[in-house]
């Protein structure tokens, strides 16, 4: 709506998230790494604010208003947002742009606050952006948007971050695999620090009644504490379309719940599994599938994975020997 009406950006206040500490992140990293932990990408930083404590509000032809908020974390390669205590009214709607209003991201409603009133956005590069939120005459003070931390990327944000062995999962090599493919979502996990990626599948059942179940791996999401499910985001179709050349942006879905996990660690006493399943309905234009398994104790001699390497878009990697158990 700011630019419909042609509203100024430079009048827009900014707020600055408190200061990432870029050594602690990398000592804290090397820990991680030796003790072969989730690796992450963001660290949150504080952010506090709401629509009547930070921002301006200009008013609008007819009643209508907008709340806006510039929020910048130096240094950050990317950033996400993560808000609380939300309600959107109906009619109303949030974007989140960069400076050049290059990326718009939006507009959000009430359908995507998750049950808990936590609400969170995609990745905006850069680091700065600003938060708008359209508020109706009709609903007019109804509103409630906090925003409580910034997701402050500062690795890990570029496409291609694989090793050069890695293939497309659109080259030759994944054409007999298409239906699989569909089943592969790119996860960002949320742990009380920051946020991670990891890869995960989406499962049949017994029922057959295609529920939102995700198959990943306990060690991605043994950190987790309840109240981060609803911000885990699951980024469907996360590929290239060519083989080996061009962008890739896929669709996303946010809010889980936790079903079951192996609680081990992926060691000698289990599979290093963990079982969450969506809080939202799949839309058909992401063309999922329900990938199948079967609990045979016979190794299967080829096959293929696909996944996310280092986060990477889709790929897909063939073996043609036996299987073999191992551990994380």
């Amino acid at each position: 709506m700011s630019l419909r009406y042609g509203l100024d950006p430079h009048a827009v206040p900014t707020l600055e998230a408190s200061p990432f500490d870029a050594t602690a992140a990398a000592m804290d990293d090397a820990v991680r790494d030796a003790a072969n932990k989730l690796p992450l990408y963001a660290r949150f930083v504080v952010a506090p604010a709401d629509l009547d404590n930070a921002g301006v509000w200009t008013e609008l032809p007819g009643g209508d208003r907008i709340w806006r908020l510039r929020v910048v974390s130096p240094g950050a390669h990317a950033m996400e947002l993560f808000f609380s205590d939300v309600y959107l009214p109906p009619g109303s709607q949030v974007h989140v742009y960069d400076d050049a209003r290059e990326q718009v991201i939006g507009g959000s409603t009430a359908a995507h606050v998750q049950a808990d009133g936590s609400f969170t956005t995609d990745m905006v590069y850069g680091d700065a952006c600003t938060v708008e939120y359209h508020e109706p005459a009709a609903v007019r003070g109804e509103g409630s948007l906090h925003l409580e931390k910034v997701a402050h990327a500062y690795r890990m944000v570029a496409q291609v971050k694989s090793g050069t062995c890695e293939v497309d999962v659109n080259c030759s090599e994944g054409a007999n695999w298409v239906n699989e493919r569909n089943a592969v979502v790119r996860i960002r996990v949320v742990i009380p620090s920051g946020a991670g990626f990891c890869t995960g599948t989406l499962v049949n059942n017994t029922a057959s009644d295609c529920k939102g179940y995700i198959l990943t791996a306990f060690h991605c999401t043994e950190e987790s504490v309840t109240t981060n499910y609803p911000s885990y985001q699951f980024r469907f179709q996360f590929q290239r379309t060519v083989c080996g050349t061009g962008s890739a942006t896929g669709s996303g879905l946010t809010g889980c719940a936790r079903r079951a996990g192996s609680q081990d660690q992926g060691g000698a006493l289990g599979s290093d599994y963990s079982l969450i399943e969506l809080t939202s309905a799949i839309p058909g234009s992401y063309t999922p599938y329900w990938a199948g398994w079967d609990a045979e104790t016979a190794a299967p001699v080829g096959g293929v994975s696909l996944h996310h390497p280092d986060s990477d878009v889709k790929k897909i990697s063939t073996f043609n020997g036996a299987a073999l158990s191992s551990s994380w």
